[in-house]
């Protein structure tokens, strides 16, 4: 008998960090809002815009946000040609629809906010306040 296959299932409200591109790739695929921060501990910029998408993780509940560490997910980077940290790409409807590199606290603000709006009109998020 063959393992019963995982899906994991994640709720909005907090940033989840993910090592490996199957879980990202159906999420992806689910159609869902997701933003996914691509970091590295040693990128100043990086360790100054984490809490502000944290704090965006849970302002836009229903924006899965995740974080990939480019030194612990070598194979998602690679995926998705990330050269620089901090790098966000956007996903919404299955399809990639943006993309952020670097730390600008309001294009940020603003990218996952749009996220968002674009969700709740679809009947699939919304977020608290706006920037």
């Amino acid at each position: 008998m063959a393992p019963a296959a995982t899906t994991t299932t994640w709720l909005g409200g907090q940033v989840h960090e993910v090592t490996v591109p199957g879980p990202v790739r159906d999420a992806i695929s689910s159609g869902r809002a997701i933003a996914i921060d691509f970091t590295s501990p040693s990128c100043g910029p990086c360790v100054a815009i984490a809490p502000v998408y944290a704090q965006l993780a849970r302002a836009c509940v229903d924006v899965l946000c995740l974080s990939a560490r480019t030194d612990q997910a070598p194979a998602l980077a690679a995926q998705y040609g990330i050269r620089v940290t901090p790098t966000f790409l956007f996903f919404h409807g299955g399809r990639q629809i943006g993309e952020m590199k670097g730390a600008n606290r309001t294009e940020l603000e603003n990218r996952i906010f749009e996220l968002g709006t674009e969700a709740h009109a679809k009947g699939l998020g919304y977020c608290v306040d706006g920037p």
